[in-house]
């Protein structure tokens, strides 16, 4: 049996795996990924799971680390790229509402928000938007 030679193997293909494996490929190095591929059928896999098995991987730009949402915001605008080559529609931008309880993580999120120039509305737990959304007794929705 021969080995096969590669110039650099890609362990994890998980979230951050699965994208440098995909720029890898494209750089005209010869690459391997190595790590457990999809489940075949979702529906009856029953081993773990990676990170994400679905199109909804970093696909929100809030976050409250800033480089953390630049570099969402970096796959998110690769988006129609991933589609035209793939030949799969897969992202569809809908918005995003997020519930957060911690004051210090919201105001992160605002700041980097703000530093980015992404659209932000913030509603306080006295102001619920949703009023058929319930959270745990006691906690703000």
């Amino acid at each position: 049996m021969r080995a096969e030679s590669y110039d650099i193997a890609v362990v994890g293909l998980g979230l951050i795996g699965s994208g440098a494996l995909r720029h890898l490929s494209g750089s005209g190095v010869s690459v391997v990924g190595v790590g457990p591929g999809e489940p075949a059928n979702f529906a009856t896999h029953r081993g773990p799971f990676a990170s994400h098995y679905d199109s909804g991987r970093i696909t929100r730009h809030l976050d409250p680390v800033r480089e953390w949402a630049v570099l969402a915001a970096r796959a998110i605008a690769d988006y129609p790229t991933l589609e035209a080559e793939s030949g799969i529609g897969f992202h569809r931008p809908v918005g995003v509402v997020l519930a957060e309880l911690a004051p210090a993580r919201l105001s992160a999120i605002e700041t980097v928000a703000a530093q980015l120039g992404i659209d932000l509305s913030v509603s306080n737990a006295g102001a619920n938007p949703f009023p058929r959304w319930h959270s745990p007794k006691g906690q703000p929705c």
